[in-house]
Order: structure tokens, then C-alpha cells, then sequence
């Protein structure tokens, strides 16, 4: 029993590692905290569409006084095309991914 909740907190704290990584694959090599520019340029590469949306007051909880989106379509990657996506960034940091 104590093995078995062992694993189970080990397993939890590995997860968002696990998680993180998938993004840095899909979207060609971006990251969390990576500048706007970057991922812009990253996103042109792959993308059929790439749009900014600035909003004046930020509302983005990790926002203090910048917040920015990207709204991308027809995302190529290697296990296909995602329809659209969208970047969030907090303060000039790429901070949240949404792709449908």
C-alpha cells in the first residue's frame, strides 16, 4: 500500500513535465516564456494565419500590465493540421496554449 501511494505522488509530480514538453514538439520548438516575437516567427513558419490581438486592459490573471494574443489557423505539424489555436501572453511572456 505505502508503494502504491508512493507511486502516485511520484507520478504527479513528473506530470506537468510530461505535459510541458508536448507543446515544445508541436509548435515548432516554442515555449512557455518565450517572447511574443519568437513565437511569432515560429508560428509563420507553420501556420496558415497568424493575427495579434493586444488588449488594453489586461484581464488574464498572470497579465499585470500586458496582455497579448495569438490567433492561429491551419497549424501543420507532424500528426496533422489543428484548426486553430491561440497563444496568450502575460507581460511579453508567452504564458497559456488553447488549440482546437
Amino acid at each position: 500500500m505505502k508503494l502504491h501511494k508512493t507511486l502516485c505522488v511520484l507520478l504527479l509530480l513528473i506530470a506537468p513535465f510530461l505535459f510541458y514538453g508536448q507543446a515544445e514538439t508541436v509548435f515548432n520548438g516554442i515555449q512557455l516564456n518565450e517572447s511574443l516575437e519568437t513565437a511569432t516567427e515560429k508560428l509563420n513558419e507553420i501556420a496558415k494565419s497568424v493575427r495579434i490581438i493586444s488588449v488594453e486592459k489586461p484581464k488574464f490573471p498572470l497579465a499585470k500590465t500586458k496582455e497579448e494574443h495569438l490567433i492561429c489557423t491551419q497549424l501543420k505539424t507532424e500528426n496533422g493540421i489543428i484548426g486553430r489555436a491561440v497563444f496568450t501572453f502575460a507581460d511579453a511572456k508567452l504564458s497559456y496554449i488553447e488549440a482546437r
